[in-house]
């Protein structure tokens, strides 16, 4: 099997996320040794080339180079055939667009790659786009073919609302439908489809290949076993280059909702709820939530049970940060953890158990809150 390249082009005069990634302290290692000690082999990068990209460009379009993962950053500039962003006598547009048609991947590397930026605001001279979108507006660099199968999955939303997700006209309590036997059909029929494009390209297998994965163990060989899956390369990329196994650690009390219904069983949930305090499980009780506004952009009237909260922005106080208010649980009003993983650890499964126990074997308090929680389980 060929081994695996990476070129990096950045369009609209943009760096942002090169500077991202080579600028945070530790990053740059870290991107080297995903390029030199992973396997990736570094085919271009501005910043790190010392050659130019036409004669790598040419030995793409010759089929004597081949290209694993493509990633974009900054807009693409299509007004004026492409004079506001030129290369090699060309708009840069062409490259990228050549570039595409050859990468196993491509990635749009932020917010200007994706959608345009702000570049493309209105009167957007550079005529600048995303790949696959100009803001919010399908239709970018790429033509509809790319955008077909990943966006499959939204027909399951707009068979039972009749619209687009996210789309302008938001209706207080969310948009429905009558739900019959045609839209039912439809549903599945997204699902299915969009099914037979995930296994083999995200995950690199079979559904019931993947549903076997159930140990740490077994994770751990997947992308091995599939090394030209997305999985595979999003699992190299997360621990070789970023660090991300590195980062982020929570609150080791952990809070999670019943999640899902038994359809055959409406009171009972396919993901079983609680809370867990310092290693020991209880049954949530949600008279003891209490949410946080003191560092979110909403006013702050102190920490308040959900259904009392009353929503109000406000931008005034510096130290705020961010849209999400705080959950907190019990009479010490403890920080706690949510999200998809305390809702799987919670609820006993052992693939992320198993996963945890491994990542953080050398964290004493951390694994016996886990092994804690294996042995309350149901």
């Amino acid at each position: 099997m060929c081994d695996q390249t990476l070129l990096w082009i950045g369009c609209g005069g943009c760096s942002g996320e090169t500077q991202a990634l080579l600028g945070v302290e530790g990053q740059a290692s870290d991107l080297l040794d995903l390029i030199d000690v992973d396997g990736l082999r570094l085919l271009w990068h501005p910043s790190l080339a010392e050659h130019d990209l036409r004669p790598v460009h040419q030995e793409l379009i010759e089929g004597r180079e081949h290209l694993t993962v493509l990633c974009v950053e900054g807009s693409i500039a299509l007004a004026e055939d492409g004079m506001f962003d030129m290369a090699g006598g060309a708009g840069k547009f062409r490259i990228v667009r050549s570039l595409c048609e050859r990468a196993g991947y491509v990635l749009a590397m932020g917010a200007c790659a994706c959608y345009g930026g702000w570049q493309a605001q209105p009167p957007n001279p550079s005529g600048a786009v995303g790949l696959q979108y100009t803001l919010d507006t399908p239709g970018g660099l790429l033509p509809p073919g790319w955008r077909e199968f990943s966006k499959r999955i939204l027909g399951v939303i707009t068979a039972f609302t009749g619209q687009w997700p996210h789309s302008v006209p938001f209706r207080p309590g969310g948009a429905t439908c009558p739900v019959g036997a045609e839209e039912i059909r439809r549903a599945r029929a997204a699902v299915d489809d969009y099914a037979a494009w995930y296994a083999p390209t995200v995950l690199g297998g079979t559904l019931d290949q993947w549903a076997e994965v159930t140990t740490a163990g077994h994770l751990e060989g997947w992308p091995d076993e599939h090394p030209r899956s997305v999985i595979a390369l999003f699992s190299r990329f997360a621990t070789a280059a970023a660090g991300l196994h590195r980062v982020g650690h929570g609150s080791q009390n952990l809070l999670s909702g019943d999640l899902y219904r038994d359809p055959g069983s409406p009171a009972r949930p396919l993901i079983r709820g609680g809370v867990q305090l310092d290693g020991h499980r209880h049954e949530l009780d949600h008279a003891l939530v209490r949410e946080h506004t003191r560092y979110s952009w909403f006013t702050d009237a102190g920490p308040q049970h959900p259904w009392q909260m009353v929503i109000k922005p406000d931008r005034s106080r510096a130290e705020s940060y961010s849209w999400a208010a705080a959950p907190r649980y019990g009479h010490e009003d403890r920080g706690m953890q949510l999200g998809p993983l305390p809702e799987l650890l919670i609820a006993g499964d052992p693939l992320t158990r198993g996963r945890c126990l491994d990542q953080l074997r050398h964290h004493p308090a951390i694994v016996a809150l886990i092994t804690a929680e294996a042995g309350t389980a149901r």
